[in-house]
């Protein structure tokens, strides 16, 4: 499958720009409402607490146990997937949703939520799961090198062995192998960028086989969208610099990526009913 040519992608861009100008205080509402799940899972068992702490002594000294704690810390995490995996889904299948319609119809919370639906949340939760370990399996995997180039400088210089001009190589190593992990690692993890468009397409895939389905499409465009991700560094300096304009950045960022998806996958689309047509042609 070929890659998408430049002046495809300045395309892409513009097209973002139309859809999210169309509906983003509808996109706002959404990620706002996201934002604030975030944040209340991150503080409530703080907030639980802070409420023991206004209940009588005996409720106090139950909510201050370390068994107390620990079921409290369980429940949270696994209420917090749950949440937070619909929450991931709800927000892609917008995005996908505003791509095929190119901006020109409404999207509504009911449609979204029919769409989700279609999928079901358990392999919404499993598929939130496995790419939040993939993601760290192999960003651990890439920085490892790093790592042990910064465990072995540091012993080194608490024994005191370390020249100047070994330190000046290290310190230039660390940097130069933290570099090409991390570009590495941001590149690979675009294998799973398609994930959330391969589940609503094909509602009968399970999570490993949307993730596989992902990976082998992906395996030669990863670099190309790592590269198309790349033209939005200054959008995503000025969001860091001006923190307000974040609202607009983020939608228009990520609805250029849902573009990209589409593409990608209507090329393949398209290049397997040519393949199809010429395989019936030869019989």
């Amino acid at each position: 499958m070929e890659m998408i040519l430049l002046n495809d992608k300045s395309k892409m861009q513009i097209r973002a720009k139309e859809i999210n100008s169309k509906s983003m205080l509808k996109t706002l509402n959404l990620l706002l409402f996201c934002a604030f799940i975030y944040i209340l899972l991150s503080n409530i068992k703080q907030l639980l607490l802070l409420i023991a702490s206004f209940a009588p002594r005996q409720i106090f000294n139950i909510a201050t146990n370390i068994y107390f704690n620990l079921a409290v810390s369980f429940l949270m995490i696994f209420v917090s997937v749950i949440v937070l995996a619909r929450l991931k889904a709800v927000k892609e299948i917008c995005f996908i949703l505003k791509s095929r319609a190119y901006g020109e119809k409404k999207i509504t919370y009911t449609e979204v939520k029919k769409e989700v639906k279609k999928v079901g949340i358990k392999c919404y939760t499993s598929l939130y799961i496995r790419l939040w370990v993939l993601n760290k399996f192999w960003f651990i995997v890439l920085l490892a090198p790093c790592a042990v180039v910064i465990w072995f400088s540091y012993s080194s210089l608490c024994q005191s062995s370390l020249t100047k001009t070994l330190v000046i190589i290290i310190a230039l190593s660390v940097a130069v192998l933290f570099a090409i992990g991390f570009i590495t690692f941001l590149c690979v993890r675009q294998r799973y960028s398609l994930c959330y468009w391969i589940a609503s397409q094909e509602n009968s895939f399970s999570a490993s086989e949307t993730i596989k389905q992902s990976a082998k499409i992906m395996d030669k465009n990863c670099v190309d969208l790592f590269l198309f991700k790349l033209r939005f560094i200054a959008w995503i300096l000025l969001a860091i610099v001006i923190f307000p304009t974040i609202v607009y950045v983020y939608p228009y960022y990520k609805q250029a990526c849902a573009i990209y998806a589409f593409e990608i996958l209507s090329a393949k689309n398209k290049w397997e009913e040519k393949t199809l047509t010429f395989e019936r042609l030869k019989q």
